[in-house]
């Protein structure tokens, strides 16, 4: 179905035939359409013909079509979700820092169910693609905006300099001083 509606010399074209034999198609379909039987009419839009469902009929087909589509999601594929949703727009290499793994096929997985997308690329060296949610996202998961996200679970990954330059001193202090890696740092 064309998704604009076609001019008469369009229809003509593709009928292969006259402006005016394309026209006389146009009226009998109209009028074949026009009963209780079907579903769908022949609109006239800025000189072109168009399918289009009739009115009667638009409000369960939109309720159909807005339906929530029904996938699982692994859990592997809902960390990577969450990630993105909260770090947007972020790049593959950023996630894969968080989740400590490759997370092509997922981030792919995920833009084949339309939860997430490409964001344009980052300003960096190579000029990664970064990653964000959709307007499927949001439907999906019931929210009205990305502000209705709940607060931002703890991810692995340090966000800040200073913190992985104090584990870089207590590691180095836990060598020379045989203090467990996992102990508090002492307090000055």
């Amino acid at each position: 179905m064309a998704r604009q509606p076609l001019l008469p010399e369009q229809l003509a074209r593709y009928l292969e035939t006259t402006e005016e034999t394309a026209l006389q198609f146009v009226a009998e379909l109209t009028a074949k359409y026009a009963g209780p039987a079907h579903g769908l009419q022949i609109v006239n839009i800025s000189d072109g013909y168009q399918f289009a469902t009739k009115p009667e009929y638009s409000k369960p087909l939109e309720l159909y079509i807005n339906t929530p589509q029904e996938f699982s999601l692994s859990a592997a594929a809902l960390e990577t979700l969450t990630i993105i949703a909260y770090r947007q727009p972020v790049s593959k290499s950023a996630i894969e820092a968080i989740r400590g793994i490759n997370s092509d096929w997922i981030v792919k997985s995920l833009q084949d169910k339309e939860l997430v997308e490409e964001k344009g690329q980052a300003d960096t060296a190579g000029r990664p693609m970064l990653y964000g949610t959709t307007e499927k996202f949001l439907r999906h998961f019931g929210l009205k905006n990305l502000q209705d996200l709940p607060p931002e679970p703890k991810l692995q990954m340090e966000a800040d300099q200073e913190t992985a330059a104090e584990k870089l001193q207590r590691f180095a202090a836990a060598q020379t001083a045989e203090i467990p890696l996992d102990a508090d740092p002492p307090v000055s």
